[in-house]
């Protein structure tokens, strides 16, 4: 039989306002996203997801003026011969 681990979950608000034990995991159900408490820091430490990844590459691109597409930089090294 399979087991299941269900981790303690709430709202970025939620979050905001909580602070986790000392190495406790828990689940932002906004931005779908894990949770690192240090057992004082109220809030925790956000991990970064891959959409929350992707727009910050995309930023990232948008502000240097580079060319990107979906969190990825693209380089055009001309026609090759």
């Amino acid at each position: 039989m399979a087991q299941q681990i269900q981790l303690r979950r709430g709202t970025t608000d939620e979050h905001a306002n909580f602070t986790g034990a000392q190495g406790e995991v828990t689940v932002d159900t906004l931005l779908k996203s894990l949770v690192v408490h240090d057992g004082e820091t109220l809030g925790g430490f956000v991990t970064v997801n891959l959409d929350m990844l992707i727009r910050l590459l995309n930023a990232l691109c948008s502000m240097q003026g580079w060319k990107c597409q979906d969190g990825g930089l693209v380089l055009d090294f001309g026609e090759m011969s």
